[in-house]
């Protein structure tokens, strides 16, 4: 009797902990990015609401406003553009972009979950255009 209660308790014990195991970051309905470069920074991000992922690309221009005089207006950077490249997939504007409010830069999609199975890679690549410079951000994955 003894002996079974003991193999009871251990194969509980044994369960309970595979059942921990398994990885909650496998199949996630919110992922993010974030990197910085000397000019830029940008996040991306992707959810995964019902039947649908809605994703967000935001870029900002980053002003030294340590170093005053040193930062760009509005007018000075001018339009942008960018390459998102992910590794399996790649976003990019088809024209150049106004920059709003303090020098920003924001876009969101929709698209249908079933039609997609998404690979979260922990680094993608961002890209920004602007007045014939470019800037290469490595964003990093957040969870």
């Amino acid at each position: 009797m003894k002996i079974r209660f003991i193999l009871l308790a251990f194969l509980s014990v044994f369960t309970l902990t595979a059942c921990n195991d398994v990885n909650e970051n496998e199949n996630p309905d919110h992922i993010s990015y974030f990197g910085k470069g000397s000019e830029w920074f940008g996040t991306y991000t992707i959810s995964k609401v019902n039947n649908s992922y809605f994703d967000s690309l935001y870029i900002q221009y980053v002003q030294d406003r340590a170093n005053p005089g040193t930062e760009q207006t509005m007018e000075e950077l001018g339009q942008i553009e960018y390459v998102l490249d992910t590794g399996n997939s790649v976003l990019e504007s088809s024209s150049p972009l106004p920059l709003e409010g303090i020098g920003s830069f924001h876009t969101a999609t929709e698209f249908n979950a079933e039609m997609f199975e998404m690979d979260y890679p922990d680094e993608i690549t961002l890209t920004v255009k602007w007045q014939d410079q470019n800037e290469v951000i490595q964003l990093n994955r957040q969870n």
